[in-house]
């Protein structure tokens, strides 16, 4: 739907700027399929949105040969650009591509797409095995409600 006020643009595009960014504080990286589908775009539009990130600094790719594809993470900037006026600021994780190991990246995609179709059920307060505390002798990949 092509959206010709300027305005109407400019807040969609800070509508999915931040929602995109608010998805990666928590998953820390993800890839274009998965970040398509959380806003609602085709695949030429989230390229266009990644890369119109990515000249912000807010977001950064890496390509993974084994794989053939991109990957792309949120920044220290990004992180925090994540969070809205009336939030309590977190510690998060950013993108670091050395801890990110070729056969875990399929799995940690998975899940993704298993908390996106939880939540388009109803789902809420994901929380990934990341974010949960340390020390716990069996983490679970991720909890919700």
């Amino acid at each position: 739907m092509l959206i010709r006020s300027y305005e109407e643009r400019q807040i969609r595009m800070n509508d999915k700027k931040h929602i995109i960014l608010k998805y990666l504080r928590d998953e820390i990286w993800s890839n274009s399929l998965n970040l398509g589908q959380i806003i609602g775009v085709s695949k030429t539009a989230i390229y266009k949105t990644l890369n119109k990130l990515e000249s912000q600094q807010l977001i950064r790719s890496h390509y993974i040969p084994e794989l053939k594809f991109n990957i792309w993470g949120v920044t220290q900037k990004g992180l925090l650009y994540s969070w809205d006026e009336d939030e309590v600021m977190e510690d998060r994780s950013c993108f670091e591509p050395s801890k990110i190991k070729a056969v875990m990246i399929q799995h940690h995609l998975d899940l993704q797409q298993a908390r996106y179709q939880a939540e388009a059920v109803g789902w809420q307060k994901w929380l990934p095995g990341n974010q949960l505390p340390k020390g716990i002798a069996k983490r679970p990949d991720a909890i919700a409600e």
